[in-house]
């Protein structure tokens, strides 16, 4: 019999050069998806027997790290692997930015575990789902209400949004925000004002360190 395979993949396109004359250059990234979801799987099986051949589903082998010179380092995800926390603590400490791309029926399960890595990762969170479901969210780790920068609800979305992403205030919250944090608590065990917060970030999660190594 004979055997084929499906993947999934998100498609990335950076403009290069964009200040120089003439027309802008882009450059092309495939993200394969590291883990296929029950649907994904059940989609191969069904295509394999409709069409009287073998179809399996072919997972990625990799986590991609990108670094802009403008943007910072961002990471992408497609969907469910959301849900996994291993990749994202792994890379904890090395992003300002994570991008999903999704097709999904469960917005509040997705707007849920949006907010909890956008906060776990310390950095902002863009969730783009399928406009037939709609549910798509912009997270950056502020307190609330600062903390979400944008939510598009309903269903058969036809759209696009243009939104402005913290980078340079997220980057010192990043390397300052522990210590911050610490200085304030103890002047609030000593009974001293705190000084106030300066860009409304959270405290960075415990045990949360930025990797000076990275460009940020």
């Amino acid at each position: 019999m004979a055997r084929r395979w499906v993947v999934n993949e998100a498609e990335l396109g950076i403009p290069v050069d964009a200040a120089a004359r003439g027309p802008t250059t882009v450059r092309w990234f495939r993200v394969r998806k590291p883990r296929p979801a029950h649907m994904e799987k059940g989609f191969a099986e069904a295509f394999g027997k409709s069409h009287g051949v073998e179809c399996t589903m072919l997972p990625g082998d990799r986590w991609y790290r990108f670094v802009h010179p403008a943007w910072g380092d961002f990471s992408v995800a497609i969907c469910s692997d959301i849900l996994n926390a291993a990749p994202w603590a792994s890379l904890r400490g090395e992003l300002l930015h994570l991008f999903m791309c999704a097709f999904n029926k469960d917005i509040d399960l997705f707007e849920g575990v949006t907010w909890v890595r956008a906060y776990e990762v310390y950095a902002n969170l863009v969730s783009v789902n399928h406009g037939a479901y709609g549910g798509s969210f912009v997270w950056t780790p502020k307190h609330s209400p600062y903390r979400e920068i944008a939510r598009m609800r309903g269903n058969d979305l036809f759209l696009t949004a243009d939104v402005r992403l913290p980078v340079k205030d997220l980057l010192d919250a990043q390397r300052e925000g522990a210590q911050q944090a610490v200085s304030s608590a103890t002047c609030g065990w000593l009974g001293h004002p705190a000084s106030p917060e300066k860009h409304r970030f959270k405290s960075p999660p415990p045990a949360y360190r930025r990797n000076p190594k990275t460009l940020g």
